[in-house]
């Protein structure tokens, strides 16, 4: 909510000038926003576990072309893609520019958390991470976590539905 919010700032001449939040500027709800926010965390998430050779513990490199992509949408005309950028990376401090038309998640559990909240906002979240869990536990351990302790907010039997979801899908231990 703080990063949308109108924020003051100074011109060149140095006069006040209060600037508009993204969801004003390209006439979308906020909720929009979040949403692609979530998936392109989900995205990029999957994509940088799947390269199990390189794997590190900091935020993936994200392309412009993918941000682009999850916002592309709200995108009307070619102005808007410069804008959702430069906001993004200048004004929310939600992308961290690395050049060359990079950018990346100020930390690596942000990147997961907006995973979470995009598996969250899923018909059946509960099998979704099921799913993960068991193809790559190590990698969405963390997503999970911070998943299920964003259900439980909404009220526990959500969590615990999750939660035995995946424990009715693990493993025989003779298959670990």
């Amino acid at each position: 909510d703080r990063w949308q919010r109108w924020r003051e700032t100074r011109d060149q001449q140095g006069n006040v000038v209060m600037e508009k939040s993204i969801s004003i500027v390209l006439s979308i709800e906020e909720s929009s926003i979040r949403r692609s926010l979530n998936q392109l965390a989900f995205n990029v998430h999957t994509r940088q576990g799947q390269d199990t050779q390189n794997r590190q513990n900091e935020p993936a490199d994200i392309r412009q072309d993918e941000v682009l992509e999850a916002f592309s949408p709200y995108l009307p005309d070619t102005t808007h893609p410069r804008v959702i950028l430069n906001y993004l990376e200048t004004r929310a401090g939600l992308l961290l520019g690395r050049g060359n038309g990079i950018y990346a998640f100020p930390h690596r559990s942000f990147q997961e958390y907006l995973a979470a909240c995009y598996i969250n906002d899923l018909i059946d979240p509960a099998t979704e991470y099921s799913e993960h869990i068991q193809k790559d536990p190590t990698w969405w351990r963390e997503v999970f976590l911070l998943g299920i302790g964003k259900m439980s907010r909404g009220g526990l039997g959500t969590a615990i539905a999750a939660l035995q979801t995946l424990l009715m899908n693990l493993p025989d231990e003779k298959e670990r």
